[in-house]
């Protein structure tokens, strides 16, 4: 009885970043669960990346090119998502930009960016999407964060400031869509392989209990529990994801 509550069976979820390879793992984890997948990228080749992974494990799947920090382009979305699928049950917001600077050295355009991909696109997104799933009394919005949204690292601050705009949402949101049948809740990541990475080593590892980056992969069970009725009681929540890196150990 227990993996059934896991299962996504006809449920269509809208994948938004399919080019960050955790949005990307995310989505194909969704679709092993039986989801039917929405893939988004401001890049098409990675929106066909994604939605040719989701038809290999058995699923439909729409692949669309979109920048979600333009309202135009999330109505166009989730009107391509409605047409195709008839309804969206599960979003999951991946869009993100990084980079790092001194704030003395950070450029207003650069602040922008990143709080425009980062925060703007969440905030676009679960508004058209959430308007849908409102109508229908139930879903499940999953919004991808970093932990440096909760703590403070410095050359970050531009990044960590997008990133806690992005967790105060979901928390405020979840709180206010708590009672319609509709969950947020987000899900903070750490370092994982293939972001932020410095050559000749690896000296994040060392502020990581675990000694290790993430992989992928592993983010993937967490979206699937966020996106399933097991987490129909759970809302305006925060999961870390990071091998215990909030704690800098």
């Amino acid at each position: 009885m227990l993996p059934e509550f896991f299962r996504l069976s006809g449920k269509v979820a809208i994948v938004t970043g399919a080019g960050n390879p955790l949005a990307k793992a995310a989505g194909e984890a969704l679709a092993e669960a039986g989801a039917n997948v929405v893939a988004v990228s401001h890049r098409a080749e990675a929106a066909q990346a994604l939605a040719a992974a989701a038809r290999a494990h058995g699923r439909q799947s729409l692949a669309v090119t979109a920048d979600m920090t333009r309202a135009v382009d999330v109505h166009r979305v989730t009107d391509q998502a409605l047409s195709r699928f008839g309804k969206v049950d599960i979003l999951l917001t991946g869009e993100e930009a990084i980079f790092a600077a001194p704030v003395g050295d950070l450029e207003e355009e650069q602040w922008d960016t990143l709080m425009s991909v980062n925060a703007k696109s969440v905030y676009l997104t679960a508004r058209a999407v959430g308007k849908e799933m409102l109508t229908k009394g139930q879903g499940r919005i999953i919004v991808l964060a970093h932990g440096l949204g909760l703590v403070g690292v410095p050359n970050t601050t531009a990044y960590s400031a997008s990133q806690g705009a992005v967790l105060q949402f979901t928390k405020s949101l979840g709180v206010e869509w708590a009672a319609t049948g509709v969950t947020v809740n987000a899900i903070a990541t750490g370092w994982f392989a293939g972001s932020w990475e410095t050559p000749g080593g690896d000296p994040l590892a060392h502020f990581i209990p675990m000694r290790r980056r993430g992989q992928p992969e592993e983010l993937g069970p967490v979206a699937v529990y966020l996106a399933s009725d097991s987490a129909k009681y759970v809302t305006a929540s925060i999961y870390m994801v990071d091998g215990g890196q909030i704690c800098h150990a």
